[in-house]
C-alpha cells in the first residue's frame, strides 16, 4: 500500500476537495483506493461525497463506505454531531485501528490511501505521520496565492519530518470570466518561487471557478477539466515513488539506548552542580524568575525517565524533593536531548515543533532563557555519556 498525505497548514484552502478529487481520479482509473478524512475537528468529506450514514466502530470491527474502487472512512461518520477533543496518542490509536480492523473492500496490498489531513502541524498531524509512517510516499501541498508565508511553513515542516513532497497546488489562483478577463482575487503569490527555493515541484494552478464549485456542491464523481492534468501528474509521482518508512518516525521519536537513558539522571545532577559552580544565576533572579518552583521531566516512551524540583533563589540552583506548588514545568525526552546534543535540532526549534513543553505562569520566554543556560552545561556531559552513540 502506499499512503498520499494531502495537507496544508490552515483551512480554507481547499485541501478537502482535492482529497475527493485525487481520490476520484484514482478510482475512475481502476486503481483499488482508500479516502480517509483524518480531521476529527472538522470533517467535511462525507458532506462533499454526499454520505450521510453512520458507521459503527465495535470491537475489531470498523465499518467503512464502499464506492466504485473506493473505500472512504470518515471520523466524521463516527462522531456525527458531537464534540471531540482528542489527545494526541488517542488519536494514533484510533488512526492505527481504522487501518487494522476496518472492513476494506479493496485490495490493502496495491491500495493508494489518500489522506485529508487535519490543518496545520500539530499533535494530530503528527498523529498521522506516527500511524502510517510505513507506507507514506509523499504529500500534495495545497496553497492560495495570498498564504504563501504559510506554505513556506508547511514545506518547512514536511522537511523536518522527512516527508517528500509530490507537488504543490496552486488553489484559487484567478478567476476567468464569461468575457475572458482574468482576475487574481488572491493576488499573485510567490508559489512558483517558494518551490524553486524549496526545490519541490510545482503542479499547477487551479482556478476559482463556478463549474468546480458546483460539482463539489453536488457531490457528482465528476473531475472538473482545469483539475484533471494535476490529478494525472499527482498519480505519475505517486506510482513513481517508494514509502520512504522509518527516515519519517526518525524524526519524531529516535530511539537511543538504555544506557544512554540511565545516564540521563547522572547528567542532570551534573549539570545542576555545574550551574552553581560557574554561571551567574543572579540576572536570572532579578529578572523575576527567582523564587520559582521548577519541575524538570525527561520521559522516554511514556515513561518518566528523571523528575526534579529546582528553585532559584539567592543567584543558586537548589534542589527540592517535595515542594507544595510548581510554577513552572519543563517536559522533553530522551530522544530530543540526543539530537540536540548532536547539533540536529536547536532549543527554540524543539520548542516550536512541541518537542519541549512548558506550561506554567512564569513565562516561556523566561523558561527558555533559564534553558538556554541549561543546555550550554547539559550538552557537554550528554556528548560525553554518549561518545559511541552521536559519532
Amino acid at each position: 500500500m502506499k499512503t498520499v498525505l494531502v495537507v496544508s497548514l490552515k483551512g480554507g484552502t481547499g485541501k478537502s476537495s482535492t482529497s475527493v478529487f485525487l481520490a476520484t481520479y484514482l478510482s475512475q482509473l481502476g486503481r483499488d483506493t482508500i479516502l480517509v478524512d483524518a480531521d476529527v475537528d472538522s470533517p467535511n468529506l462525507a458532506d462533499m461525497l454526499k454520505i450521510d450514514k453512520e458507521i459503527r466502530i465495535e470491537p475489531n470491527r470498523i465499518e467503512v463506505v464502499h464506492l466504485d474502487n473506493l473505500d472512504f472512512f470518515s471520523f466524521g461518520l463516527v462522531t456525527k454531531d458531537k464534540a471531540v477533543s482528542m489527545r494526541g496518542d488517542s488519536y494514533v490509536q484510533m488512526l492505527l485501528d481504522v487501518l487494522q480492523f476496518a472492513e476494506w473492500r479493496v485490495n490493502l496490498k496495491n491500495a493508494i490511501m489518500i489522506i485529508d489531513c487535519p490543518a496545520g502541524a500539530s499533535d494530530l498531524f503528527r498523529g498521522v505521520l506516527k500511524a502510517y509512517y510505513q507506507t507514506i510516499v509523499g504529500a500534495v501541498v495545497v496553497t492560495i496565492p495570498s498564504s504563501w508565508r504559510d506554505l513556506k511553513r508547511i514545506l518547512s515542516i514536511l522537511k523536518y519530518y522527512n516527508v517528500p513532497v509530490l507537488g504543490v497546488i496552486n488553489n484559487m489562483a484567478y478567476f476567468k470570466c464569461e468575457h475572458g478577463s482574468v482576475y487574481k482575487f488572491f493576488g499573485d503569490g510567490k508559489t512558483q518561487e517558494i518551490c524553486r527555493e524549496f526545490n519541490v515541484p510545482f503542479l499547477g494552478d487551479i482556478p476559482l471557478s463556478p463549474d468546480i464549485f458546483e460539482i463539489i456542491q453536488a457531490g457528482v464523481p465528476v473531475i472538473p477539466e482545469e483539475v484533471e492534468p494535476i490529478m494525472h501528474e499527482v498519480v505519475a509521482r505517486i506510482d513513481e515513488s517508494k514509502p520512504v518508512g522509518s527516515s519519517i518516525l526518525d524524526r519524531i521519536m529516535k530511539r537511543v539506548s538504555d544506557s544512554f537513558k540511565k545516564n540521563i539522571v547522572k547528567v542532570v545532577t551534573k549539570t545542576i552542580i555545574k550551574l552553581n559552580k560557574s554561571v551567574n544565576l543572579k540576572k536570572l533572579t532579578d529578572s523575576g524568575f527567582g523564587g520559582n518552583v521548577i519541575e524538570f521531566i525527561v520521559h522516554s516512551g511514556g515513561d518518566i525517565v528523571t523528575q526534579v524540583y529546582l528553585k532559584l533563589t539567592d543567584g543558586k540552583l537548589i534542589v527540592l524533593k517535595e515542594p507544595k506548588a510548581v510554577n513552572l514545568t519543563i517536559m522533553t525526552d530522551v530522544d530530543t536531548l540526543f539530537r540536540l546534543a548532536k547539533d540536529e535540532l536547536d532549543l527554540e526549534t524543539a520548542y516550536l515543533m512541541g518537542e519541549i513543553e512548558i506550561l506554567g505562569s512564569t513565562g516561556t520566554t523566561r523558561a527558555l532563557s533559564f534553558l538556554q543556560e541549561m543546555w550550554r552545561h547539559m550538552k557537554d556531559e550528554i556528548l560525553e555519556v554518549a561518545k559511541d552513540e552521536v559519532a
